[in-house]
Order: structure tokens, then C-alpha cells, then sequence
């Protein structure tokens, strides 16, 4: 019916389950402030709520998106990010320690792969303070065979299970 449908995976090569995604598009709504084209918010701070970022880096080529997704802990609504594809590593970080400090600058776990260590450098010259740490001296989340297949379980059964909001129909076009 659709180029969208056309151009699916078959249900059964989805990771997620597909009447799931469809429901959760019912979630999707333009962003209340769009800063610079990439920083995208759909709910503003409220003091007591405890938030989380997440970042994976990209070349800023045009191929691979780059995004940092802040999340309200408690419920999962996804309420704001930095998503683009032609950010570079230094720019990415710029963008979302501006978006954390509206937050109450979070906890922030950038995957530390290839590009992900200059914006972790750059978040670090930024001041930016409360960066995680996989183990001692290790800062940011490393992504290996073991990793990724632990993050792919965890999120499809976030996903499945509807634990997360996504209100980015680009975003949800990820999955």
C-alpha cells in the first residue's frame, strides 16, 4: 500500500515485533523546539525527574546518523535528542552538552568506537562531568560481539514490551 511497506523486511526477519512498531508510531508527534535543525524537544526539564543520555557517534558524512537520545528514567519517554547525519564527531558533542545542560546534565554514556572517543575528548574539554564509566578510567560504553549483543537483547525487549516512548517518527524509523 505504501513505499514504506514495500520496502519493509519481511516480518519474519524483524528483531522487533512489527504490530508493536506499528502502535508506537501512534506515539510519534513533531518536536515543541527544534534548535539548529538537529536538536529536537519533546518535553521540557521538570525538576525531580531523573534523565539519561545515550550517543552514537558517526563520520557527519551523510551515510551513518549520529544521535544522542536523552530519556526520562522512570518512564522512557524519549524527550529530546540530537539526531543528524552530517555532524561531525566535535559538533555532535557540542550540540548535545548544551541539550544535557538543560537537563540538569545527566548521566551520559557515549559509545566510545571510532568517532565516539573525539566526542568524548571534546565533551570532556567541554567540562561536561557526569560521563559514564565502564571501569576504572574507562570512559564511555565500548561496543563488541559480547556488548552489542547484550544491547540488540536488551533494547528488542524494551521495544516488544513498550518501555520506551519514541515520539520521533525518524527516530522509530531507526527500528
Amino acid at each position: 500500500e505504501s513505499d514504506v511497506q514495500a520496502l519493509a523486511p519481511a516480518q519474519a526477519l524483524m528483531a522487533f515485533n512489527v504490530n508493536v512498531l506499528e502502535a508506537m508510531r501512534e506515539d510519534c508527534k513533531p518536536p515543541i523546539e527544534v534548535i539548529g535543525g538537529h536538536t529536537h524537544i519533546w518535553q521540557r526539564c521538570y525538576t525531580g525527574k531523573r534523565y539519561i543520555a545515550f550517543t552514537d557517534t558517526s563520520h557527519g558524512t551523510g551515510g551513518d546518523d549520529a544521535v544522542t537520545v536523552l530519556l526520562d528514567v522512570a518512564t522512557g519517554f524519549v524527550v529530546a535528542d540530537v539526531h543528524s547525519n552530517v555532524l561531525s564527531a566535535e559538533a555532535l558533542a557540542l550540540a548535545s552538552v548544551k541539550l544535557l545542560e538543560q537537563y540538569q546534565s545527566p548521566l551520559w554514556a557515549i559509545e566510545d568506537n571510532d568517532r565516539g572517543i573525539v566526542t568524548i575528548h571534546k565533551a570532556q574539554a567541554l567540562g561536561y562531568k557526569r560521563l559514564y564509566y565502564r571501569g576504572e578510567g574507562k570512559v564511555g560504553w565500548h561496543t563488541n560481539e559480547r556488548t552489542r549483543l547484550d544491547l540488540w537483547e536488551d533494547l528488542i525487549e524494551a521495544v516488544n514490551q513498550r518501555l520506551l516512548t519514541i515520539p520521533s517518527a525518524e527516530g522509530l524509523a531507526q527500528l
